[in-house]
């Protein structure tokens, strides 16, 4: 009997699931019986789907098709929040210095304990000296962004950060990546030579 686990992680439409459902199979038949008769010695196979999905939509899609469960992740705790923040944000053992304790909180608060936005927030920072004027600057322009609005465009008001932080010839880079497919394997050769031909 064959068994599998599998996971999907980020399906982003309720069509990408529709393809990739049809591939699993999700009953052992004989295929020389009758389909009226079938139903009575065809057995379900033992199987595992995970799937990963900011999507409600997509998730519902999921679980009706293979009679799952739906898991609604959390968000960080600030305690865990905190730790990601400075584990990303310095290299060492270094401790946050304290001016700067009351704004890494509220910048926290911004991120409502999303990963993502945590992470892209404290690798800015990173690379910034540690003013307090300048991490104001940074907590000012994340807004409330996240608060008003908690799925996807929330999330690209905060990644923009870090894009509009960067030197504009690498902004030019950046960008000239989007003419290749989504998860698309780039060569190195072949990208310097687009570089280049521009």
């Amino acid at each position: 009997m064959c068994r599998y686990f599998l996971v999907i992680d980020d399906i982003w439409d309720t069509k990408t699931w529709d393809v990739i459902k049809h591939v699993f199979p999700m009953t052992n038949c004989d295929p020389s019986l009758d389909p009226a008769q079938a139903g009575a010695t065809c057995t379900r196979l033992p199987f595992i789907i995970i799937t990963t999905t900011r999507m409600g939509d997509v998730a519902c899609s999921c679980c009706l098709s293979i009679g799952g469960h739906i898991y609604n992740m959390s968000p960080l705790s600030m305690v865990h929040s905190r730790q990601l923040f400075h584990k990303r944000l310095f290299d060492s053992k270094e401790d946050l210095p304290s001016h700067l304790e009351k704004i890494s909180e509220e910048i926290l608060k911004k991120c409502d304990g999303l990963p993502l936005a945590i992470i892209a927030i404290s690798s800015l920072l990173a690379n910034k000296e540690r003013s307090e004027q300048l991490w104001n600057q940074v907590k000012d322009s994340i807004g409330r962004a996240l608060e008003r609005n908690p799925s996807i465009e929330g999330m690209i008001k905060i990644l923009s950060l870090s894009y509009f932080d960067l030197p504009s010839h690498l902004k030019t880079c950046l960008l000239y990546l989007s003419i290749f497919p989504e998860d698309s394997i780039i060569q190195k050769k072949v990208l310097i030579w687009r570089w280049i031909a521009e």
